[in-house]
């Protein structure tokens, strides 16, 4: 009978090798050229392994206490997993922050560029795109056809995403920039080149297919309504934070928080301007040449070293920071994507 970490470690080949962008996250080589399987039968695949593997976690007896700990998030972890599977709610994975649509696309900025065989793996993953987004697209029609579909609203913004993604507007196609990185490297080589230059319009048609299927065939069938309801907000909420909670008692909280949010808002305004409001203040931030920083690149830049100075500071005095955590690389999302820094 297998170990515990035996088990566990085993899982991890096995998450890889069903998401290979998952893989790349937890830095697992040997899949970096892979796109993710998202069609009904690979997702009934990967649940079977996960049957399997809880199957041989319950049955495995730990011989110390990292082995018991282990084995209890473990069984944790993959009960949540099985729960989600059971809801069905793959099939109709669609929002505008986190689901295929987005990972598929946001890989591209954390992969290595560095060397002819990084550049291989970014060919290869575009050039398999609209086969990863096929397969997406087969799951959502088993969704359409159960009655499981998304809001107008998150189908609406994903839509735009991917128009916005494959040039469909005052943008240029994202995976251009991927043919203007390797232009702009060390690496000589026209044959890559060539096939990056072909993977990248590859990867931006089947953009806008996905642009176009959204509108044209999936909005009709989207609900009207945003909420989705206490069941699947819980589960929700559980997948996030690992733990359940108490939706009505968990609302009453975040207005708790929301006043004590305003409160440090009226607060701050103050220190800005004696006496002014928080619209105000907030004019006076947005009006005030010496207040302001002009432009993306000096934004990051500003991020970048509050990021760098923050960790000089805390090292060692706050907390000890293990050397492969200490970089930190300040980021702006590319257009279609969320308004926000994001780092990695």
């Amino acid at each position: 009978m297998a170990g515990v970490f035996e088990i566990a470690d085993g899982f991890i080949d096995t998450v890889a090798k069903h998401h290979p962008l998952s893989a790349t996250h937890m830095g697992v080589p040997g899949f970096d050229h892979l796109m993710p399987d998202y069609t009904p039968e690979a997702g009934e695949g990967f649940h079977n392994d996960v049957l399997a593997a809880y199957k041989d976690m319950q049955a495995a007896e730990p011989t110390n206490e990292r082995e018991r700990m282990c084995k209890d998030t473990f069984i944790d972890e993959i009960s949540l997993s099985i729960e989600q599977y059971e809801s069905r709610e793959h099939l109709r994975d669609m929002n505008v922050l986190f689901s295929p649509v987005q990972s598929v696309r946001s890989i591209f900025d954390l992969m290595s560029q560095d060397s002819a065989e990084a550049w291989e793996n970014i060919a290869s993953r575009m050039e398999k795109i609209g086969e990863s987004l096929d397969g997406y697209r087969r799951a959502l029609d088993v969704g359409r056809s159960e009655g499981l579909v998304t809001s107008i609203r998150q189908v609406s913004g994903t839509a735009e995403q991917c128009e916005v993604w494959s040039g469909n507007g005052d943008n240029d196609p994202f995976f251009d920039s991927m043919i203007a990185a390797f232009s702009a490297s060390d690496i000589s080589d026209d044959a890559l080149a060539r096939r990056i230059e072909n993977a990248a319009h590859l990867a931006t048609d089947a953009y806008a297919t996905m642009g176009e299927y959204l509108r044209n065939e999936y909005l009709p069938d989207a609900t009207t309504v945003d909420g989705v309801g206490r069941d699947r907000y819980a589960l929700s909420a559980k997948g996030y934070l690992g733990a359940e909670i108490d939706p009505e008692e968990t609302y009453d909280w975040g207005w708790e928080q929301l006043a004590w949010v305003r409160s440090e808002m009226t607060k701050t305004a103050e220190k800005i301007k004696p006496g002014a409001s928080i619209a105000e203040a907030v004019e006076l931030l947005e009006n005030d040449p010496e207040k302001m920083i002009k432009g993306e690149d000096e934004f990051r830049q500003w991020m970048q070293d509050l990021q760098d100075r923050t960790i000089s500071e805390m090292d060692g005095i706050h907390f000890d920071i293990a050397e492969p955590v200490r970089t930190i690389e300040a980021l702006i999302a590319p257009p279609g994507g969320a308004l926000a820094m994001y780092y990695t």
